[in-house]
């Protein structure tokens, strides 16, 4: 018997899990081409500062009121300071609006109830905000188990534009390729009642 049949033997749904920040991690992914270095090569900015809730109803269908993982922007760190500087307060412009909010609306091949071991892929579709826009957008991956928890390990990709971003136009960078890939590694655990 999955922990979803376990818990919902002991209580009615709906289900809460909440984001472990502690075991978590979101990631930005963009190729750069910079001053002084041969080839093109990723930047990576990541954070563990990740908090938020899904909640699932009797069904295993996720509630999209009750539901949402936000990510602290003003934590993201690369290898480069000056990039972490200007991505923070040019780029996402944090100071403003510190948080990206991703509000699950679906989530396609999640078993019903969750088994306590294994992996499936799964899609999530969510309604991300960044700054002052919203944007559906479909993660793809794979969620994983284990008594008492989950794991769900998706990515997605989007251009600037699609967010008004500005793309980064600095001295020391040559070019910036118009691609956002996005990496969030987030455990959940079942709250208790």
């Amino acid at each position: 018997m999955g922990f979803g049949a376990a818990a919902a033997l002991a209580q009615e749904g709906p289900y809460r899990f909440d984001v472990d920040g502690t075991a978590s991690q979101a990631l930005y992914r963009v190729r750069e081409e910079l001053v002084g270095v041969a080839l093109p090569g990723d930047a990576v900015g990541r954070t563990n500062w990740i908090s938020g809730t899904a909640v699932f109803d009797e069904q295993g269908q996720v509630i999209p009121e009750l539901s949402a993982v936000r990510v602290n922007l003003a934590t993201l760190q690369s290898d480069r300071p000056q990039r972490d500087n200007y991505v923070r307060y040019t780029t996402l412009e944090a100071g403003r609006w510190p948080e990206a909010v991703m509000v699950p609306v679906e989530v396609q091949g999640l078993p019903w109830p969750l088994p306590e071991e294994g992996s499936v892929p799964v899609t999530v579709v969510g309604d991300v905000t960044i700054k002052d826009v919203t944007r559906r957008l479909e993660w793809t991956g794979t969620a994983s188990f284990e008594p008492g928890a989950m794991r769900v390990s998706v990515r997605t990709q989007f251009n600037f534009a699609e967010f008004n971003l500005q793309q980064p136009r600095v001295p020391l960078v040559l070019s910036v390729e118009d691609l956002i890939r996005l990496e969030a590694d987030i455990l959940f655990r079942l709250a208790t009642q």
